[in-house]
């Protein structure tokens, strides 16, 4: 559930009023959790957080981790409206942590769009956009068009705020795609991007996409992310899920070639969703380099190992690219060597110089 950046106040999640009776503590933790809810109306938000805090400690002991994740998100949700972003932030990332582990996916988008309104309340636009994306990421894994549509006018004013007017413009003509409002003149058989608003035929979306590998190619990724993202939109309005694998793959290598990791991991996490469905090993190989690539340069080397070893798995079959595997196994070597195990680096920077020295 989402709610525009210029309400502070943020609707929690009512799932939990009907927990099923496990004995005495869970019932008293499920009054009081309600008892939060209302507290929380009626603004008493002092006594709706000592409410919460009195059922959390309950369900964390018995181990309830969904129960726990809506203790957390409204603990989220008061700070938020007392204005201590600060700890907000630190709950919602708290809940997104939480959620991840749960494989809760719409526990991630809410909390994604929940740290979104907590750094633009903080004036934070930079980093409000980083979690919007994120949140605007999911709602699209999930094909929730009402979320959708909310993500895109937090990212469009977020934008606004930065003075990116041509993202901002972007995001809103997007969001009129998907009201039925947009209109456009591209021709017979054109559609509206929905990343851009431009009226483009399906050819035309081809010849940017193909455009965009030219520009990369040449090194020229910011322009290369502007003619993928007009491209991607018209794919996402044909739902057409492979050419959106293929220009969502080559956004992701073009905004981590950019610097943009954030993006650039966003970006291919929801290409590697789409190459999973068809079994794409191709497909997850790249993904899961460019997650990994991702994560390295963020300082998160643990994560970017565990991208890299699936990733190997992948690159390393008959027919894969070598190219790729080439960048695989060059990181899995530096993140060992940057733990200090030099001997399990050993294998993989062997196969690296042996790829190097075929020329790939």
């Amino acid at each position: 559930m989402r709610r525009w950046i210029v309400v502070l106040l943020m609707i929690g999640v009512d799932s939990m009023a009907a927990v099923p009776a496990m004995g005495q503590d869970v019932s008293w933790a499920e009054s009081e959790y309600k008892r939060a809810k209302e507290l929380y109306g009626q603004e008493d938000y002092a006594a709706a957080e000592q409410a919460v805090n009195n059922c959390l400690p309950v369900y964390q002991s018995l181990g309830k981790k969904k129960y726990e994740l809506y203790c957390l998100e409204y603990l989220a949700k008061i700070y938020n409206k007392t204005q201590r972003y600060d700890q907000a932030i630190a709950m919602n990332f708290q809940c997104l942590s939480l959620a991840s582990s749960l494989n809760d996916l719409e526990g991630v988008g809410l909390a994604n769009n929940r740290l979104g309104v907590n750094y633009y309340n903080k004036e934070d636009y930079q980093s409000a956009a980083i979690y919007y994306e994120a949140a605007l990421a999911q709602s699209r894994q999930s094909g929730k068009t009402d979320d959708i549509k909310i993500d895109l006018q937090n990212l469009a004013d977020t934008y606004e705020r930065l003075g990116r007017y041509d993202d901002a413009s972007r995001y809103r003509a997007e969001k009129l795609a998907l009201e039925g409002t947009a209109t456009g003149n591209g021709g017979e058989g054109s559609v509206t991007s929905y990343s851009t608003g431009e009226a483009l035929s399906v050819p035309q979306a081809d010849e940017r996409r193909k455009s965009g590998e030219e520009k990369m190619k040449s090194g020229d990724y910011a322009s290369a992310v502007e003619d993928f993202q007009s491209a991607l939109g018209v794919y996402r309005a044909k739902n057409d899920e492979q050419y959106m694998k293929w220009t969502l793959e080559m956004l992701g290598r073009s905004h981590y070639y950019l610097g943009q990791y954030d993006l650039s991991q966003t970006h291919a996490s929801e290409a590697l969703a789409l190459a999973q469905k068809t079994n794409d090993n191709y497909g997850q190989g790249f993904d899961y380099n460019t997650i990994g690539m991702s994560q390295y340069y963020r300082g998160q080397l643990n994560d970017a190992l565990t991208s890299f070893i699936t990733a190997y798995s992948f690159n390393n079959m008959d027919g894969s690219s070598k190219s790729e595997l080439k960048s695989t196994v060059y990181f899995i070597a530096q993140i060992y060597k940057n733990m200090g195990d030099y001997s399990a680096a050993a294998p993989y920077e062997q196969q690296y110089n042996v790829l190097q020295s075929q020329g790939y």
